[in-house]
């Protein structure tokens, strides 16, 4: 068994998890991470034991032949997807996809190594544990490390990664031409003609198949997610051009509204004034209450904001929701109005939508406030919500039943929080919704 552990296969099954372990560091996580790391040691140890029962008695050239070898490479991957599985909370079928990634990041770095192996035999003639463990351990930082570098990069342009049954069979098939062409020289182990196969392609290292095969994944992966960042993209404006245009008509209708209510008041002052019949005057009183309900108030100080609370708030008497906002206007007057409508008109939309769910009308609460903290601006909206928060890989989805138009609100208020250098937390506790932004303070 020392042998063993001194042996290539030792190092392959220790690339494997090594691929996986990359493979997870992105995704959600189903626990913490003490626990994530234990589940981790533990497949370790599995993908131990049979890889070490699948090869303790072989060479490194298998003499079982192709057909073998693929079922132990099938039962390798199904314990790499396991292992990705159960420390991710993603599908089945992203699982797989993903092990078979690590599978073939796994078997470059392991082949790269083997190269490296034969390259000081061939020189010094003699290749000792120590050598090989020099070799394999610069080939797998270096592999490892491109291979983590890719994924962060590519998690932190184009985001998460979902996959559905085109990639999963794409890259099986992928995989598995890979495999076989880095492998082909099983075929021709019981055959005459293998000097022929040695003379022409056999003299292609093996990484080099691997290696394309990762190229074409990922080239095909990154365009895929830049077409649906684009998609995202092109959504997100939409919802910001929906907002400036609502914050417009709200412009245009409180200043038409502000000038009614001037000359609605000074009408029935002059009413009053001319009329001393006091069932009358009650009534002017009573109109001239209403009139100053609608009136655009200064809310916080800041224009904008004025106007797009004083819409909602318009829109919550109508449909008897209470809001309240605590904040001072002038925290935001280095915020562009266009961002201030997204953050703003979307959260207060989002929330009206919500309340409006609620049979109750007492029930139906809206609180905003913000605040100056620590350097950031912090919003805070909250809001009644009877409805559970759905979640799909980790990541907050919209419950409306058309997924493809809606889920954009909030895209688009945490595109607007990184431009500021802030983030977006949301979260519910018992039945009170928050949506809380930090946007960096520009001052």
């Amino acid at each position: 068994m020392a042998a063993w552990f001194n042996g290539e296969y030792f190092m392959y099954a220790l690339a494997e998890w090594i691929a996986c372990v990359i493979f997870i560091s992105n995704p959600p996580k189903r626990a913490g991470k003490l626990k994530s790391a234990a589940v981790s040691a533990g497949m370790l140890v599995i993908q131990l034991f049979v890889v070490w029962i699948n090869t303790r008695n072989q060479g490194l050239v298998p003499q079982d032949g192709l057909g073998m070898e693929v079922l132990k490479i099938c039962l390798y991957i199904f314990l790499m997807a396991v292992h990705i599985l159960a420390v991710c909370r993603i599908r089945i079928m992203t699982a797989i996809v993903l092990s078979l990634y690590a599978f073939l990041g796994a078997e470059m770095a392991w082949s790269f190594s083997l190269f490296g192996h034969y390259l000081i035999l061939q020189n010094l003639g003699i290749l000792t544990p120590a050598y090989k463990w020099m070799i394999t351990a610069v080939v797998f930082i270096i592999v490892f490390s491109i291979l983590f570098f890719i994924e962060h990069r590519i998690y932190a342009g184009i985001g998460w990664y979902t996959a559905n049954w085109t990639d999963l069979i794409l890259t099986a098939v992928i995989t598995v031409i890979c495999y076989i062409l880095s492998n082909i020289y099983l075929v021709f182990l019981s055959l005459d003609w293998m000097d022929l196969w040695d003379n022409t392609m056999g003299n292609i290292p093996r990484w080099i198949y691997l290696l394309v095969g990762l190229f074409i994944l990922y080239v095909r992966r990154i365009w895929k997610g830049y077409l649906q960042v684009q998609h995202e993209l092109e959504m997100i404006n939409h919802v910001f051009e929906k907002q400036k245009n609502q914050y417009e008509q709200a412009r245009i209708n409180a200043e038409v509204i502000n000038q009614r209510y001037h000359d609605l008041k000074n009408q029935i002052a002059i009413m009053k004034a001319d009329i001393p019949v006091e069932q009358q005057k009650e009534w002017l009183d009573g109109l001239e209450k209403k009139v100053e309900q609608i009136e655009p108030a200064r809310l916080t100080g800041n224009p904008v904001l004025d106007t797009i609370l004083w819409e909602k708030s318009q829109i919550c008497t109508f449909h008897e929701i209470k809001l309240s906002f605590v904040m001072d206007g002038g925290l935001f007057e280095d915020i562009a109005i266009d961002d201030l409508c997204v953050i703003f008109g979307g959260a207060l939309d989002n929330a009206i939508e919500a309340v409006l769910k609620i049979e109750d009308p007492e029930r139906r609460l809206i609180h905003v406030k913000a605040m100056e903290q620590q350097g950031f601006l912090a919003i805070c909206v909250e809001n009644i919500n009877d409805t559970p928060l759905a979640y799909k890989e980790g990541v907050l989805v919209t419950t409306k039943k058309d997924k493809e138009s809606h889920g954009y609100g909030i895209k688009g208020i945490r595109y607007i929080a990184e431009k500021y250098g802030g983030t977006v937390t949301i979260g519910q506790e018992q039945d009170w919704f928050r949506l809380t932004v930090l946007l960096k303070n520009q001052i």
